[in-house]
């Protein structure tokens, strides 16, 4: 049996059934044959409000295979690299790069495990844009400190990984393994008016999404277009 411990950081919505982290739902889904899952998150959404309906600090059974620990705002530096160390995983999974208690702290105080960081696009010109002098801090720190030595990293496809590169140089250690799908079955075929259309965007509302230039491309398009857009504000301003 394979144990796999993942951390979510606080700026990523914090993982639950029906939840937005779907590529992590569809893993401990669709690759569960002698694998054990640890998640430890945070005990709120992307929002800052509370997460309803859960336990606070204690694991709690997702399935039958996975169990998720919603930290709640005190002491998770301690709590996470304590839990790591009562589960004793092979594997420790560090989704993102800029969060001290999600990202730093099981770099550098969690032994054992062989780690595992996914930069989960982080490193993308657009991303490193903004807030772009504490990034490029956090970067030379991580560099200083050779975590890029010590980790093994994982990119969702070859831009990503070159990325990687880039920051990170020869000595990083760059695995590409695109996020799991999520399956489902034959959907209906809608009907389709002539001149008419309608669309859909599920993400999160933020300029990595680069939703803005979307409207601004629609609005030059004649014709009757219905376009709906759905997922949490991550930023309000945009």
């Amino acid at each position: 049996m394979t144990k796999i411990f993942i951390t979510i950081p606080w700026f990523l919505p914090a993982f639950r059934a029906g939840g937005p982290i779907q590529s992590i739902a569809n893993l401990v889904k669709e690759f569960n044959e002698d694998v054990e899952y640890f998640i430890f998150c945070g005990d709120t959404d992307l929002n800052g409000t509370a997460l309803e309906n859960i336990e606070v600090n204690q694991w709690v059974r997702f399935n039958d295979h996975t169990q998720v620990w919603y930290a709640g705002p005190e002491k998770i530096s301690d709590t996470l690299v304590k839990q790591v160390d009562a589960q004793k995983p092979d594997i420790l999974f560090i989704i993102g790069l800029f969060s001290w208690h999600y990202n730093m702290v099981p770099l550098a105080f969690c032994k054992g495990p062989v780690k595992i960081l996914s930069t989960r696009g982080m490193l993308h010109p657009g991303a490193l844009s903004q807030k772009k002098w504490k990034k490029k801090a956090y970067l030379e720190l991580f560099r200083l400190f050779e975590y890029h030595y010590k980790v093994k990293f994982h990119a969702t496809d070859e831009e990503e990984a070159n990325y990687i590169k880039q920051y990170f140089g020869t000595p990083a250690k760059v695995f590409v393994a695109g996020n799991f799908p999520k399956k489902v079955g034959l959907l209906p075929t809608q009907h389709k008016e002539r001149n008419s259309l309608k669309l859909l965007t599920i993400a999160l509302i933020s300029p990595m999404k680069n939703l803005l230039l979307v409207l601004q491309a629609l609005e030059k398009v004649t014709g009757d277009i219905q376009y709906d857009i759905y997922g949490p504000i991550k930023d309000d301003e945009y």
